[in-house]
């Protein structure tokens, strides 16, 4: 369960950012040059190459943080039925 909380706590983080870069962008002409790095190696493209893959990705981390959030409540649901049902109480966490 830590772990997913982990990874749900540094996924807002990454679509700001995203959507700063965006907000930053749109409003350029589409052959503009910019710089985008992949994978550690810094890629020139233009605008219009770049903001449809970063929409793609500002859904897919949306996705994936709704799917997190879902099964961290699911789990979280499992350990607390599971507290009930052998009378378990935590002292300190």
């Amino acid at each position: 369960m830590a772990s997913s909380s982990s990874s749900a706590s540094q996924l807002p983080a990454k679509k700001q950012q995203g959507r700063l870069v965006l907000e930053t962008l749109e409003p350029l002409s589409g052959d503009r040059k910019c710089f985008r790095l992949i994978n550690g190696v810094l890629v020139e493209k233009t605008v219009q190459d770049v903001v449809p893959a970063l929409k793609t990705n500002q859904e897919g981390l949306r996705k994936i943080l709704e799917d997190l959030l879902k099964s961290y409540k699911t789990k979280q649901d499992e350990l607390d039925k599971w507290k009930k049902k052998n009378n378990v109480q935590v002292v300190q966490q």
